[in-house]
């Protein structure tokens, strides 16, 4: 069970997805050799929640769960253009906190091969898409902040800024309540 902080309370919300949602963890792995499969490339970049196995199948992919990492919606929170009701971003930054490292994607990812530019060299790279999904997260929040500056947080978070992997042209969300 987790602790409540004095002044904050918790909610349940959804992000729903608007526009695919594109996953590539290993874009930031500095020094780690890609795999030379398309497949595993795919595998790789995807956040398990369920249990990887060591050279994952078709039917893994399509019977496992994934996540998304919180800090990646806190982010989008805090990059929004302007500053919504005369909060700064420090404020927002501490007024707001995602339960848990990762959340829960509902949906079923796709191979993508998306072509990538890094100075002169031209790359391929194999990630996962999520053309459906959902996103259930629980959120503590100041009550300095309150629930309504919250959600306009989120939305706008949702249709400037996005989540995920060549943002904001993909992982736009909108926001639905529990």
């Amino acid at each position: 069970m987790l602790e409540i902080l004095e002044g904050f309370e918790e909610t349940v919300i959804t992000l729903v997805g608007t526009s695919p949602l594109r996953v590539y963890r290993n874009w930031k792995l500095k020094g780690v050799k890609r795999p030379t499969d398309p497949f595993q490339e795919f595998a790789d970049g995807l956040y398990w929640l369920s249990p990887k196995p060591k050279s994952p199948t078709p039917e893994d992919v399509e019977s496992a769960i994934f996540g998304f990492p919180s800090s990646g919606v806190k982010h989008a929170i805090t990059q929004t253009k302007g500053k919504a009701r005369g909060h700064s971003k420090v404020f927002v930054r501490g007024a707001v906190q995602i339960c848990g490292e990762f959340m829960q994607i509902d949906g079923v990812p796709q191979m993508r091969d998306v072509h990538t530019k890094i100075g002169k060299r031209e790359y391929m790279r194999f990630l996962a898409q999520f053309d459906e999904w959902r996103i259930p997260m629980r959120v503590r929040y100041s009550l300095d902040l309150g629930a309504h500056a919250l959600l306009s947080y989120l939305k706008k978070a949702g249709t400037e800024c996005g989540i995920g992997y060549m943002r904001p042209r993909f992982g736009t969300f909108s926001v639905a309540v529990a």
